[in-house]
């Protein structure tokens, strides 16, 4: 799809040809990358979907990978929603509001085929590109961390946990489940 100015927009490109846009990219994780697309089709009730927005020089400048959910459930198609962790992803601060609109233009348009809502988990710094996620109309919401006060003991730790979790942790290291630091 061409949509002006040299810039056109495409939903498959070589695998290559997107890891050596990947290795230009600085905000690039794990979430927007050939693998993650990989395990999306390998995952019951997951599709994903991708796009790519190449400049008049035919390189990849920017791309977005999406994701649809299914529960299986009845009437499951109420179940459906699209999901894009991390965000849009560009090479240049000056592609990054066009190319951005244009993406989520794209997967708006896109995703209202396949899912009943869509999110976007923008994994940097909302100040970036929020302008762009609030001119179509996404709400934002603040990151949810949760913090443990380590200092108050384990012992009062394990009692501050509910009755039941303590029960499923327990069965989890009778189970031989371990965590360790790597």
């Amino acid at each position: 799809m061409n949509v002006g100015s040299g810039i056109s927009i495409e939903t498959q490109v070589d695998e290559e040809e997107w890891l050596n846009f990947l290795n230009e990219c600085p905000q690039k994780d794990i979430f927007q990358t050939p693998y993650m697309k990989n395990v999306f089709e390998l995952t019951n009730n997951y599709n994903p979907y991708c796009f790519f927005i190449r400049d008049e020089n035919n390189k990849i400048i920017a791309s977005l990978l999406a994701y649809t959910i299914r529960d299986n459930v009845p009437l499951s198609f109420f179940s459906r929603r699209a999901i894009v962790e991390g965000g849009p992803l560009f090479l240049e601060e000056k592609i990054s509001k066009l190319g951005a609109k244009l993406l989520v233009d794209k997967f708006r348009r896109e995703m209202k085929k396949h899912a009943i809502f869509a999110e976007i988990r923008n994994h940097r710094s909302p100040q970036e590109i929020s302008s762009v996620f609030q001119d179509k109309k996404f709400d934002f919401v603040e990151h949810l961390n949760i913090l443990i006060d380590l200092s108050h003991g384990k012992e009062n730790l394990w009692k501050a946990l509910h009755k039941k979790r303590r029960q499923h942790i327990r069965r989890a290291l009778k189970r031989g489940v371990s965590c360790k630091r790597i």
